[in-house]
């Protein structure tokens, strides 16, 4: 499983930190355009290492579909047996 974020700045002085998620815990969606609906998908995200988890746009998760499914069939799960 290779479950990491790369984060790189705009910075050129500063070198990438790489990230590894541990597991995507909630999805909310914010309304960016209030005229056509338009939304972004955030994904609260537990860190390996870190204690608090933040929340993150989804294209800043790259290389973690493993964990996306994780996540898509926790929620199925969850909605069946409610």
């Amino acid at each position: 499983m290779d479950d990491v974020l790369s984060i790189h700045s705009n910075d050129s002085s500063c070198s990438s930190d790489v990230y590894e998620v541990e597991k995507i815990l909630e999805e909310r969606e914010k309304i960016i355009n209030r005229r056509t609906s338009k939304t972004i998908k955030y994904y609260k995200v537990k860190w390996v290492g870190y204690l608090k988890p933040t929340w993150e746009p989804e294209k800043n998760l790259i290389n973690c579909q493993e964990l996306f499914d994780d996540f898509i069939r926790r929620r199925k799960n969850l909605k069946e047996n409610t």
